[in-house]
């Protein structure tokens, strides 16, 4: 089954001065997310912006979270476009790192942001997905190449901790 990225048509503002990559939020029924990092899951909407001193937009609107984006220059993109999968409600990278049916041009997308700062990744550990990781390498390289702080932050999903707060400050208030 063919599936594309929730989020796959929206463009990123030219005002970035920021911009999180993660992986893929997949157009299925089971998917709720109305946003980028908005499953129940995952933490992002707590940690960014207490980053920048504000409370937690979790259960905000999709506009709170773009309006938010858009004050701190922050953009998000993904680095699968589409994949071709036999188990549509599984969208673990382990499992769909070998699916990508489309990838998508992150460092083309990152060429077009002359404002550029900073590229963080949402995830340190790349076990067992061996075609992201190289994606992401490539955007790693093409960042250091081209004076734009880069790094791998830990994952928002699976909790809120003091710790995984500490390390968001840090990156987001360097």
């Amino acid at each position: 089954m063919l599936i594309h990225h929730r989020f796959s048509n929206r463009s990123l503002s030219k005002t970035a001065r920021i911009v999180i990559v993660g992986t893929f939020n997949p157009e299925t029924p089971e998917n709720m997310a109305d946003f980028f990092y908005g499953r129940v899951q995952n933490h992002l909407w707590t940690l960014l912006p207490e980053a920048f001193g504000h409370p937690s937009l979790k259960k905000k609107s999709k506009e709170e979270k773009v309006r938010f984006m858009h004050r701190h220059h922050i953009e998000f993109t993904d680095v699968i476009t589409a994949v071709d999968v036999e188990k549509p409600d599984d969208y673990r990278d382990d499992y769909i790192d070998s699916e990508v049916t489309e990838w998508t041009d992150v460092i083309g997308q990152l060429q077009e942001l002359p404002n550029l700062q900073k590229v963080c990744v949402t995830r340190k550990s790349f076990s067992g997905i061996p075609h992201i990781r190289k994606r992401l390498e490539e955007i790693e390289a093409y960042c250091q190449g081209h004076g734009i702080h880069f790094h791998y932050l830990i994952t928002p999903a699976r909790g809120y901790t003091a710790a995984k707060q500490a390390e968001w400050d840090a990156f987001f208030n360097d």
